[in-house]
């Protein structure tokens, strides 16, 4: 994955690109959320990524996040507010 492109990948999305989500689910892992790609596929927020108590979230409530790929299942996001110095404090998991 390229995370220095300035070109939208197959999603139509940008990598550290800010987006507002919709959520839709609730997982083990984090949250499931709505966005508008052109590939259609479901957005996820695990829950590393995530600066908000997930606890005072509710379905369809809104978040702004950031892009930043995506695997097979899922395209990845972190929450806006989160300040990363360096890739590595993002959560491992895009494959």
């Amino acid at each position: 994955m390229n995370k220095l492109s300035t070109n939208p990948d197959e999603t139509g999305l940008i990598i550290n690109q800010s987006t507002k989500v919709r959520i839709s689910n609730f997982t083990n892992d984090g949250i499931e959320v709505y966005t508008k790609s052109t590939n259609g596929k479901i957005g996820f927020i695990p829950f590393c990524n995530l600066i908000t108590n997930p606890s005072s979230l509710n379905l369809n409530d809104s978040l702004y996040v950031i892009y930043l790929g995506y695997n097979p299942q899922y395209l990845y996001f972190a929450e806006e507010e989160l300040m990363l110095p360096s890739d590595d404090l993002i959560c491992d998991i895009i494959q």
